[in-house]
């Protein structure tokens, strides 16, 4: 029996004959095997490039318009479960894909999105970046709900990805921030005060929180603080002056008596060497210990030291600096040497033989001065532990001459 020609049939027969051949296709690509489809689709896809590569851009231009009005018509005739089926095949196929995908692969699809992208804002108007404005701020709400579930759904992988970030680009990471802090100091602590300040509550009941979690880390803590503490016990307790009545407690804490109350209590790291430097006269005044500042103000002993001048740091400013050129033409004489103990150092102080204080004509001259090592300055038995030469004495001397 001869077959029509489709010139020939009727509309009712035609779509019989294209039904009759949509099932025997089916009925075909049912029984085929995974290697014949992957060639069958390559096939096809050839083919469709070669079609799409003939025609012109106007035809290329109305036949994809073609398949959006059949696919928005399929698509209107599906139900609510037929639509979401096909959105997780979809997103199924895809994630599919990019597993299949090498690394070099996504490097190539990678840098193709970013030179489109490139080219798509380089030829973009300001008629196509205004609407897109337009857009995300009518859609601000859903774009921001959006991005919530996806974060939500996805924190492993962002956490994955942020790591991955970080450790190559650790050292460029690590640099940006130096700078920064350093450009922003004041602002950083600004900030990090107000932060404070509107979260106190929140902060210390989180610390809380943490210590209860971690207590055995603070348990270690302590023991290492009070082991510090009778280091310095059995370090300073022996300088200290008997009138300051240092004893050591159960747990190695070192206690001292207050100068006017007479109470005992724990002193704080600075008040011990404070008053260690003061007996062996490299600091003004006597420095005793305290219990508090009121007591401190109602001890009659306090700021009674002949040498202590209230308005010292109103004063400062009158006491002219040492000349730089003094200081290294001195320096650059003594050849790396101390002229004292004639040691090699790589770091020498310029000294005045006769102080400023005593005589201000002799601050510049040349054969005043003498290079010292820094133990022959200011280390024990140097040039400062000469009477009328320590560091008290040279500051008292300095603020009678003002």
């Amino acid at each position: 029996m001869a077959t029509k020609r489709v010139a020939d049939m009727t509309p009712e027969e035609v779509e019989k004959q294209r039904e009759r051949s949509r099932l025997n296709q089916r009925k075909r690509r049912a029984n085929r095997t995974e290697d014949e489809r992957i060639e069958e689709n390559k096939k096809n896809n050839q083919r469709m490039k070669e079609y799409l590569s003939n025609m012109s851009s106007e035809e290329k231009e109305e036949y994809n318009k073609h398949r959006r009005e059949l696919r928005n018509a399929r698509i209107a005739k599906m139900t609510p479960e037929e639509l979401a089926e096909m959105k997780r095949k979809k997103s199924e196929k895809a994630r599919q894909y990019r597993l299949s995908l090498t690394d070099e692969q996504k490097e190539k699809i990678r840098e193709r999105d970013r030179l489109l992208h490139k080219k798509y804002r380089k030829n973009a108007t300001l008629e196509m970046i205004q609407k897109q404005k337009e857009w995300r701020m009518k859609n601000a709400d859903r774009i921001r709900e959006n991005q919530k579930t996806w974060r939500q759904k996805n924190k492993d992988k962002i956490k994955m990805y942020k790591h991955k970030s970080y450790i190559k680009n650790k050292e460029h990471i690590k640099r940006y921030m130096k700078e920064y802090n350093k450009n922003n100091e004041d602002k950083l602590k600004q900030y990090r005060h107000e932060y404070y300040m509107k979260n106190r509550d929140r902060i210390s009941e989180r610390n809380k929180k943490y210590r209860n979690k971690n207590i055995d880390k603070y348990k270690v803590k302590q023991k290492a603080y009070l082991n510090c503490e009778r280091n310095i016990y059995e370090k300073y307790a022996g300088k200290l002056l008997p009138e300051d009545g240092a004893i050591c407690d159960d747990n190695g804490f070192i206690m001292v008596k207050c100068f006017h109350t007479g109470k005992m209590f724990y002193p704080k790291r600075y008040m011990l060497l404070n008053r260690i430097r003061s007996i062996n006269k490299f600091n003004a005044g006597e420095n005793h210990f305290y219990i508090s500042e009121e007591a401190k103000k109602a001890c009659p002993v306090y700021h009674t030291n002949p040498n202590w001048d209230p308005y010292r740091k109103e004063k400062q400013h009158l006491i002219p600096p040492i000349d730089p050129f003094w200081r290294k033409t001195v320096i650059e004489r003594a050849n790396g040497h101390c002229e004292r103990c004639g040691k090699a150092s790589d770091v020498l102080h310029a000294h005045h033989i006769i102080p400023k204080g005593v005589c201000g004509m002799l601050e510049e001259d040349f054969d005043n001065g003498i290079a010292l090592c820094p133990e022959c300055h200011l280390g024990e038995g140097g040039v400062h532990d000469i009477d009328g030469c320590r560091l008290h004495e040279l500051a008292a001397e300095k603020r009678e001459t003002v």
